[in-house]
């Protein structure tokens, strides 16, 4: 990943299995690269925070 490159994700939340990542190297406008990633999370766990006023 070079800083010069734009990711643009792309998230199906009827299949969250997988997502596809497609990269424009030098960002010119034209994807060249694109990559489906499996999801490695199964479980995501938020943290409870209690405030009491």
């Amino acid at each position: 990943m070079d800083a010069r490159d734009t990711h643009i994700v792309h998230l199906d939340w009827s299949n969250v299995e997988t997502a596809t990542l497609e990269i424009d190297h030098g960002s010119d406008g034209t994807i060249d690269e694109t990559l489906e990633l499996e999801n490695q999370v199964k479980q995501v766990y938020l943290p409870l925070i209690l405030r009491s006023y």
